[in-house]
């Protein structure tokens, strides 16, 4: 990585990213959509993340081999944590609601 900055950037990013997934796993895929389908919502979540981890090394080695280094593999870890983390922000939460409990 010719950048030390993007090291920092990335890292930063990481850190939220992994932090806000701990409040996400606990609390808020319930508040967003009940417990009544939590099995197959964390199963889909699940396998977008698995798919995320096997491309990532893939878009790295790419972005080596094409463009002689790391920064755009970077650049675009980046882009991609932001645009969730945005993603996040905007997310209106439900009023609270009674829900039966799952069977």
């Amino acid at each position: 990585m010719r950048e030390a900055w993007l090291l920092w950037v990335y890292t930063v990013a990481y850190g939220v990213m992994m932090g806000s997934g701990a409040v996400f796993d606990g609390t808020v895929w319930v508040n967003l959509f009940g417990r009544r389908n939590q099995g197959a919502i964390r199963g889909f979540v699940a396998m977008t993340g698995v798919t995320g981890t096997a491309l990532g090394p893939v878009i790295y080695g790419l972005s080596y081999d094409y463009l002689g280094g790391y920064d755009a593999g970077a650049m675009l870890g980046i882009g991609l944590a932001a645009i969730a983390l945005i993603g996040g922000l905007l997310v209106k939460m439900p009023p609270s609601r009674t829900e039966p409990d799952a069977a």
